[in-house]
């Protein structure tokens, strides 16, 4: 079979398939951190009470805060292990080059970031559900039950982690060295400048959801691109 045989976006969409069906497997550990949290209360969740003569009222307040934390760890680690020369690999099963290799595995993670938004939210409407059906507890909404803007929110926070991971993943692919430099460096950043993490936060959330937005797609973009042009030098043959 030739590579002229197939046209760069049929390579990439049939990479992306398999790859999405070959590392699936990876959404059963975050399913059973996300129900081992909930189960253990360790879900964000606030709680207040008090009482007058015989009366007592207490207050649960429930937050996708420690949902998305662990989401984005894992959403880290599964990005770095993408490019990592043990999954690269797997694409000597297929006639290949380094920028169609890449590109699938962004898109990859792309679509896992947003499985894992719907599988982070999910795991936390459904706690609620069962809290209310056996616990007789009476559950109160402040908003919608699913706000679209959130949702996109939580996803592009995933995503902008995923995609730090995937740099991190290509820096080690292309040299060891050079994943740990861009390690060491990271560390010797945040020991000079400690409020660097707490401005970043403030640099893509001021401005309101809208603006944090277009700064996440254009940042995540910019990350995945360099990512690539930075292993489009190494060819991948098949074996």
């Amino acid at each position: 079979m030739s590579l002229n045989s197939w046209t760069t976006s049929q390579l990439i969409w049939k990479q992306v398939k398999w790859k999405c069906k070959a590392f699936s497997q990876s959404f059963i550990t975050l399913i059973g951190v996300l129900i081992v949290i909930q189960l253990l209360g360790w879900n964000g969740s606030g709680s207040s009470g008090g009482g007058f003569n015989q009366f007592s009222v207490y207050i649960n307040i429930f937050s996708l805060d420690m949902n998305v934390l662990i989401t984005c760890m894992w959403a880290f680690v599964q990005s770095l292990l993408m490019q990592g020369r043990v999954q690269h690999q797997d694409d000597y099963s297929f006639v290949t080059n380094r920028f169609v290799t890449n590109v699938s595995n962004a898109i990859v993670v792309i679509i896992y970031s947003f499985i894992a938004t719907l599988i982070a939210m999910a795991t936390l409407y459904i706690s609620t559900v069962v809290i209310q059906l056996f616990r007789g507890i009476e559950i109160i909404r402040d908003e919608l039950i699913v706000n679209p803007v959130d949702a996109i929110v939580i996803f592009l926070i995933i995503l902008l982690i995923a995609a730090i991971g995937f740099f991190i993943g290509s820096a080690f692919h292309l040299s060891k060295l050079l994943g740990i430099g861009v390690i060491v460096l990271f560390i010797i950043i945040m020991y000079r400048l400690p409020m660097l993490p707490t401005n970043a936060i403030q640099f893509f959330f001021d401005g309101g959801d809208l603006l944090f937005i277009l700064k996440a797609v254009v940042s995540s973009i910019l990350i995945f691109g360099l990512s690539i042009q930075m292993l489009n030098r190494n060819e991948v043959t098949r074996r």
